[in-house]
Order: structure tokens, then C-alpha cells, then sequence
């Protein structure tokens, strides 16, 4: 099948990157130990063997291991900015201030814990998926051409870990100092200040999703 694809697609191939280029015209066509068989990979600047890249059917499996781990510790940062900001803020407003500044402390406490896992999975992930290709395709002998959206997807993703640096190890501070303190007034300062970076980094994460499926989709 990878033969006749071969030769099917002598007209040019849209510019990806390894990973999509890989992913989406060929992963669909055969197993791994096909790939071992094929006479050739497709790609946007010619055409490259498998057997040039070492490992090839296991530099796949990696790939997507690493990609489902980068997806869901984003998964988990986006999910738990929307859950604290559309439905936790919310339900806790009803209840007096030292209660519900206290419950507010606790719970952003331990979100604030989970998402420095989850982003540094994501970077982490990030940077190794996007490296690993890069040399894979060097190897190869074929340019690595990064699509727009990865560019994107870095810059921002880096922004946002900025952000997020500042909300745990600056603005958290603060307000656990406030709340140690039973300083109120300082307390609800310190929210609003963690709620507005909040939303910039979920702003941020949705400009992401939104770019990576549009370039997935075209």
C-alpha cells in the first residue's frame, strides 16, 4: 500500500513537519512493521527512505507517547483554569470572606502544585518531540522545516509558563501572607491580581488549541 502511495503522489506535498507529514498521509496506511517494507516516505521536499531513519517504527511509538503526555497536561492546566474561574469562583461567593478566601487559598494551592507538573510535562514534551524530529530528519538527510503552528504553540506555551511563574511564586505568596495575617482587604487584592493572569493564560491556551487545529485541519 505504501508502494502504491509512493507512487500515487508524485505531485508536491503541502510543507509539514516530520511528525505531520508522517502522521497524516502515511500512519493511516499500514502498520509499523510496514513501514520497515516501504520503499519510501512521502515528504514536502522529496522523498526519503525508513530505513534511513534509525528505529523508525519505535521514533514512532515515542512520538506518540510523548504527544498523548503533552495533551493531556495541557488538558489538565486548561481544564483546571475554566473550573476555577467559571464554576469554583463562583460557587464560593455566597460565603463570608474568611471562609471563602480560605477555601480559595487551599484549592489554588493544590491546582498551582498540579499545574507546575503539568507544565513542565508540556514543556518538557514540547521541546523533546520538536528536537527528536529535527535530528531524526537531519539524519535522514532531509531539511526540517517547522510549521507555523509549533512556532506558535512554543512562543506562547513559554509565555504562559512565564505567567504561571509569577501567579505561584509571586501573587500565591502574597496572598498566603494576607491570609496569614487575616488581612482581608489584602486578600481579595491578591484574588483579583491571580484571577486576571489566570485568565490571560486561559486566554492564551485557547489561541493555542484554536491555532494547532487549524493547521491540523489544513
Amino acid at each position: 500500500m505504501i508502494r502504491a502511495f509512493g507512487r500515487l503522489s508524485s505531485r508536491p506535498v503541502k510543507t509539514y513537519g516530520v511528525g505531520r507529514c508522517v502522521i497524516k498521509h502515511l500512519v493511516v496506511l499500514c502498520s509499523a512493521d510496514n513501514f520497515q517494507k516501504s520503499d519510501a516516505l512521502v515528504e514536502s521536499v522529496g522523498v526519503f527512505r525508513a530505513a534511513d531513519i534509525p528505529n523508525f517504527p519505535n521514533s514512532l511509538m515515542f512520538y506518540a507517547s510523548l504527544k498523548t503526555l503533552h495533551l493531556l497536561s495541557i488538558i489538565v492546566w486548561l481544564g483546571g483554569m475554566v473550573f476555577v474561574q467559571f464554576f469554583l469562583r463562583p460557587a464560593v461567593a455566597k460565603l463570608e470572606a474568611p471562609e471563602r478566601v480560605r477555601l480559595m487559598h487551599d484549592v489554588l494551592g493544590r491546582f498551582f502544585n498540579a499545574v507546575m507538573v503539568a507544565a513542565g510535562l508540556a514543556l518538557a514534551s514540547g521541546v523533546w518531540m520538536v528536537g527528536r524530529m529535527a535530528r531524526q530528519m537531519a539524519q535522514s538527510g532531509v531539511k526540517f522545516n517547522m510549521p507555523i503552528e509549533w512556532m506558535v504553540m512554543a512562543l506562547l506555551g513559554v509565555l504562559m509558563v512565564a505567567i504561571f511563574g509569577h501567579i505561584r511564586f509571586a501573587l500565591y505568596k502574597r496572598l498566603t501572607r494576607a491570609v496569614t495575617a487575616a488581612a482581608w482587604p489584602a486578600c481579595g487584592a491578591a484574588l483579583a491580581s491571580i484571577r486576571l493572569w489566570v485568565m490571560v493564560n486561559l486566554g492564551l491556551g485557547v489561541v493555542i488549541v484554536i491555532v494547532t487545529l487549524m493547521g491540523a485541519s489544513s
